[in-house]
Order: C-alpha cells, then sequence, then structure tokens
C-alpha cells in the first residue's frame, strides 16, 4: 500500500516564486526612493531641532541678546559647512557695548556654547544666499543678523548682528537654511518665521 506524501509540486513552487518576484520588481524602488531621502530628511529635522534648542536657549536667558545658532566649517575641510551650534552672547558684556567673544570654540566658555553638531555624511549646509547664523530674542522671535538696529552693528564671521537682537519688523523677516546631499545633489530647507517659528521641509 502505498503512503501518500504531503508537499508541493512544482507548479505551485514556480507560482510562489513568481509572486515573490514581482512584489520584490514593485517594491524595490519605492524602497531605494525611501533610502535615498532617508538621511536627507533626517538632517532637516536635526537642524530644525538645533534651531528649537537656541530658541528654547535665548527664552530662558531673558536678555535681549538671546541666543544665536551658528552653522559651522567641517573640521577637515574648511569650505565645506557640514556642523552647527548653539552661541548664547557674552552677557557680561555691557548692553550695547557692540562686542560678541569670538565664535570660537577654543575662546568660548562652555556655559556660553552648546556642544557642536554635526550632520550626516555626504549632507552639508549649502552656501550661497543662504543663512549662516540666526538669532532669537528673549520672547523667542527671530532677530535678523542683518538688521540696523540702536546700537552699532557688529561682524561675526560674514554676517553683520545686531547686538542686541532687537528692532526689526517680525512680520517681514525670514531665514532659510538649504541643506544638500551630495549624492544626488536633493535639497531641503528650514525656515525661521519672525516670529520664531520654525518650519522644516518634509
Amino acid at each position: 500500500m502505498k503512503t501518500r506524501q504531503d508537499g508541493f509540486t512544482l507548479v505551485e513552487l514556480i507560482v510562489v516564486v513568481g509572486i515573490i518576484m514581482i512584489l520584490s520588481a514593485i517594491s524595490v524602488p519605492a524602497l531605494n526612493e525611501y533610502l535615498r531621502n532617508y538621511k536627507i530628511r533626517g538632517a532637516t529635522q536635526q537642524v530644525a531641532s538645533g534651531l528649537s534648542q537656541s530658541r528654547t536657549k535665548a527664552i530662558m536667558s531673558n536678555v535681549n541678546r538671546g541666543a544665536l545658532f551658528v552653522v559651522l566649517p567641517d573640521s577637515q575641510n574648511p569650505g565645506l559647512f557640514t556642523r552647527y551650534q548653539w552661541v548664547m552672547p557674552d552677557q557680561s558684556i555691557a548692553q550695547g557695548g557692540g562686542v560678541f567673544r569670538a565664535l570660537d570654540a577654543l575662546m568660548l566658555d562652555p556655559a556660553q556654547a552648546g556642544p557642536v553638531f554635526s550632520l550626516p555624511g555626504g549632507v552639508r549646509f549649502l552656501q550661497g544666499g543662504t543663512t549662516n547664523l540666526v538669532g532669537f530674542t528673549r520672547l523667542g522671535a527671530m532677530c535678523d543678523p542683518a538688521a540696523t538696529c540702536g546700537n552699532p552693528p557688529i561682524t561675526v564671521g560674514a554676517a553683520v548682528v545686531c547686538p542686541d537682537c532687537i528692532d526689526f519688523d517680525p512680520g517681514t523677516v525670514t531665514s532659510t537654511f538649504t541643506l544638500i546631499q551630495d549624492r544626488d545633489n536633493q535639497q531641503r530647507t528650514v525656515t525661521i518665521l519672525g516670529g520664531g517659528r520654525i518650519l522644516a521641509q518634509p
């Protein structure tokens, strides 16, 4: 008497393998697109978080100078900008003195500057026509780095900064940080509205 052996026929196996191949062909392009966008989207959210932290520091300090968000050059290649940091202007300087402590990590008091953060590999800040530095007031509003104000403006790197971070029209001021992914030149922006709201491009 023959015993029946359970299993799959060759036709059934070919059908299953065919279905798997069809599903793979459909899903692989979508997966590649997701992975391509994942890094720069993550970097955009990271920068938005850093800006929010700078804004929070400004509100907590409750002084007119507030806090700055500064884009820094790469430690290995100064021509690329891949790092950022929040900085508190030297609060010991009399208001209106028109002087900032140098924005140099070696010269800053640890209480005046947060850690230096790096963008994910292959992502950098796009330079040329994009913001390198932005300030926030004690009320959380954005301070226009190029604004003229009651006190003499000062130069920090390539930016002209109002030392008191006041006297601007928040309804007309915005700043934008642009990030670019070197592999495919994909770009994302983080925009700061005058009132301090931070908008990260999805």
